[in-house]
């Protein structure tokens, strides 16, 4: 267990009345910021016309911080070991993993080991922070850029974790993309188009800037 996890567990078990280290509060940040896909998700539950919708989507979690006390992180780290993955270090690439389901987690590592390897996961865990639909959509969206055949692709994602990452983000915001166009074309599309294509340019610089994660 890292230093850094082992002092979130001291802080939860305070009254919480003295400021936090400035680590574990740099580290709370981080676990709060948003992954790839919830962010898109955020934007696909934004009505696609709402005139008045300019308001940027939040980078951090809200509501109830139930994952704050390492109670749920403690029962991921264990699925995950019993799966045969290391969790050294693996908070400090990934640090959403503090907070995300451990349900979603787990049932990604077993569709990411029978797909590639434990081995493949613990090179590149932030993948342990993506939806398993999303990663096999990843694959197929990103084989069909490409012009390759599915298993040819698996083989240079096997090289290339990286570019799978890119393919995983690329197909959820081109999902996100063509759900808010399709909702919005009706026949109140002309009047709106502005406000469509304004989202439509948000994804792009959310996925710019962003970089995968």
């Amino acid at each position: 267990t890292s230093p850094l996890f082992k002092g979130t567990r001291r802080l939860s078990s305070q009254t919480m009345s003295s400021e936090p280290p400035p680590e574990i509060t740099d580290f709370f940040d981080a676990v709060r910021e948003k992954l790839f896909w919830e962010v898109f998700d955020d934007i696909e539950k934004e009505p696609a016309l709402n005139l008045f919708g300019t308001g940027e989507s939040s980078d951090i979690v809200q509501g109830k911080e139930a994952w704050i006390d390492g109670s749920l992180w403690s029962e991921t780290q264990k699925g995950l070991e019993e799966m045969g993955i290391s969790c050294d270090g693996i908070l400090s690439k990934c640090p959403q993993l503090f907070r995300v389901e451990t349900s979603m987690v787990l049932e990604t590592a077993k569709f990411m080991i029978e797909e590639y390897s434990v081995e493949f996961i613990t090179a590149q865990p932030r993948f342990l922070g993506c939806r398993s639909g999303d990663i096999s959509h990843g694959m197929t969206f990103f084989a069909k850029m490409m012009g390759a055949s599915e298993e040819d692709a698996k083989k240079i994602f096997a090289e290339n974790p990286e570019l799978l990452l890119l393919g995983v983000e690329e197909g959820v915001r081109q999902r996100t993309v063509s759900k808010t166009l399709s909702e919005a074309s009706d026949a109140t599309y002309a009047a709106t188009k502005q406000t469509v294509a304004a989202q439509v340019a948000r994804m792009d610089l959310i996925a710019d800037k962003r970089k995968f994660f």
